[in-house]
């Protein structure tokens, strides 16, 4: 008896002191009063956990013989995990700390679980490559910067219940599906509310004329014939991306549409008319570079070479050249987000497959 009350006496001074205590690939502070348990970080400076890749957090742990329900994950804990892929977060956690996965840039998805209240500030600052979240009905506030620069987001849906919604919560999200009471501060830096999104492209309603956004994560796109406009800032921050092609049907573009898509190797535009456009279209926001003129290569029709060489903001690019009349056979696929380009016809983008004919919304051509 002496022994074990020793032992627990002992745990009791580690975890009184601070100590984050080390328990398979994670650390853990603890709480002896309550025998509850939160995950906490290894490093506090530079990279957190390097290595890591995947983590599923138990709902218990055990030390000296004592038992703690993991009930949160605590300030910091998963901060700049550099190889952080993919995270399992059980029932029995409650509560997410500040900047809990900030800057956990290739993270793809994370499942909030259901009795969790707040998000709290930053939680997800910064993570770039996350694709899907899901967040529980039990959250009623979301605090500000908690999706800050999540790019590769295509849509949030955010539960009607959720009644309190930071500043700048979504900064340049592509879209947030909501129609619950919050209003301060709307639309909370995302870049559509409610908005239309299908095949990733989010539209200003269903009827598909204005393109209002897409995630960083697609590596090209072709707008579909029948959008008119390019909303302001549609594809910023698309580091992924390396070509677009922009249909005829397209006659307004937004300002700053392609800001640092530093990747971006060709634009295609089969306007015959350039669009009255301004550099800053392609050039440099605040914190984010313009896209790079010297190596981008700007495809226009043959006819309209003229126009575009001195039309303002696309005689910005060193390379103004024809739009092939016919291109690559290979990669055959009817997606319009990922489908090579096969021929030119009267001005617009038709795909090959088998013995059929389609445009690139994926309407048979007869």
């Amino acid at each position: 008896m002496k022994r074990i009350i020793g032992t627990f006496c002992f745990a009791c001074i580690a975890i009184a002191a601070g100590a984050s205590i080390k328990m398979g690939d994670l650390y853990y502070e603890l709480d002896a009063n309550k025998l509850t348990a939160q995950v906490t970080y290894q490093s506090w400076d530079g990279d957190n956990y390097p290595g890591l890749t995947s983590v599923n957090i138990p709902a218990s742990v055990t030390y000296n013989n004592i038992t703690y329900m993991v009930t949160a994950i605590g300030e910091y804990a998963f901060r700049q995990c550099p190889d952080l892929v993919t995270i399992s977060i059980p029932a029995s956690v409650t509560e997410l700390g500040f900047r809990a996965f900030s800057e956990c840039s290739l993270l793809k998805s994370i499942a909030i679980p259901q009795g969790v209240k707040t998000i709290p500030e930053s939680a997800f600052e910064g993570c770039y490559g996350l694709t899907d979240v899901s967040i529980p009905s039990s959250v009623t506030s979301i605090q500000m910067d908690a999706f800050y620069h999540c790019f590769g987001l295509t849509s949030v849906t955010v539960p009607s219940g959720v009644t309190s919604i930071g500043t700048t919560a979504f900064e340049h999200v592509p879209n947030v599906a909501y129609s619950g009471p919050a209003t301060n501060y709307y639309p909370w830096g995302a870049r559509s509310i409610n908005g239309y999104v299908e095949n990733q492209l989010v539209y200003s309603d269903n009827t598909k004329t204005t393109l209002l956004a897409c995630p960083s994560t697609l590596d090209r796109v072709f707008v579909p014939e029948g959008v008119s406009a390019l909303g302001k800032e549609a594809f910023l921050c698309c580091f992924a991306l390396q070509e677009v092609a922009i249909p005829q049907s397209v006659t307004n573009i937004g300002e700053f549409a392609f800001v640092s898509c530093k990747n971006l190797q060709s634009i295609t535009n089969y306007a015959a008319t350039p669009q009255n456009v301004d550099k800053y279209v392609f050039g440099k926001l605040n914190d984010f570079q313009g896209l790079d003129f010297s190596t981008c290569v700007l495809y226009v029709p043959q006819d309209a070479l003229t126009l575009y060489k001195s039309a303002q903001g696309w005689k910005e690019f060193a390379h103004i050249e024809p739009i092939p009349m016919q291109e690559d056979l290979n990669q055959i696929s009817t997606d319009p987000l990922t489908a090579t380009r096969k021929l030119l016809h009267n001005g617009q983008i038709l795909i090959l497959r088998g013995d059929k004919t389609y445009t690139v919304a994926g309407q048979e051509v007869k």
